[in-house]
């Protein structure tokens, strides 16, 4: 067994990755980071590295690809992982049948089935160690789809599910579970989604967070050893008269929300 445990993190190089990266990077743990872009992920582990006590491992990986996730999945099985972060995702706010199939199978395939697999890979030895820690980031609209969200709503609603049943089912082998819900987040992710929020950010800054407040909430969540962690209170009680509400209120609410805070769709 070898002596390092590490903290894998898919999608590190941006947004939520990173900061979780620099959280765990300031506490001392070593570090398994993936992203795409070989360039960005070299210059940030060499950051971290030299910025922290700390082994910073890079993997160049585009996980909606089996020959990558394969690889990954091998160093996986060289080095001890203590906790599991499937961070990596990104979604597409145009109406559904203008997107090509192939882009919303990439997204099932990456939120979906890469998660479902790195999970599958790590467990056996955190069973075995009777330790460990996987947080699978979904985000707030899992709870509540919009237009033009309904594949990346639905993959992260199975996180959701996936999430809650290993919850209960890890629980005994003291491994913590944690699905990771967050709001509106000032990150690149939605420029790369095609969305053009830069207005709405100004117009509802109060309604946005930073990547940071989102990893502090998670970690704060995690000594609480809650299952749900949804950052910020505007979401929690967001969240809440969204379960009390009768849904025929819920969509005429949503729908006047896309309009406001999500692009415009272009005339025909």
């Amino acid at each position: 067994m070898p002596e390092k445990s590490y903290v894998l993190i898919t999608g590190a190089t941006g947004g939520i990755g990173a900061a979780f990266a620099r959280a765990f990077a300031a506490r001392h743990h070593h570090l398994i980071l993936t992203g795409r872009q070989s360039a960005r992920l070299r210059t940030f582990s060499a950051e971290l590295a030299n910025a922290y006590p700390i082994t910073v491992l890079p993997v160049k990986a585009d996980l909606t690809r089996e020959f990558d996730l394969d690889r990954l999945i091998g160093v996986m099985d060289e080095h001890n992982i203590q906790v599991l972060i499937n961070n990596a995702g990104f979604s597409h706010h145009e109406r559904f049948d203008r997107v090509p199939f192939s882009r919303w199978q990439d997204m099932v395939t990456l939120h979906c089935t890469a998660s479902i697999r790195l999970i599958h890979q790590v467990l056996p030895e955190m069973i075995r160690q009777k330790g460990g820690i996987i947080i699978n980031v979904s985000s707030l609209n899992a709870l509540f789809p919009m237009p033009h969200t309904g594949v990346y709503a639905g993959s992260k609603a199975m996180l959701n599910a996936l999430s809650e049943a290993l919850y209960w089912e890890l629980k005994i082998h003291g491994i913590q579970v944690q699905v990771l819900c967050p709001g509106l987040t000032d990150t690149k992710f939605l420029k790369r989604s095609n969305d053009t929020t830069g207005n709405a950010h100004e117009a509802r800054g109060w309604m946005w967070q930073t990547p940071e407040d989102v990893v502090a909430a998670s970690l704060a969540g995690l000594r609480r050893d809650r299952l749900f962690c949804i950052p910020g209170w505007h979401n929690r009680l967001l969240v809440t008269l969204g379960k009390m509400a009768p849904r025929r209120w819920y969509y005429p609410l949503a729908i006047r929300f896309f309009q406001n805070v999500m692009p415009t769709e272009p005339a025909e």
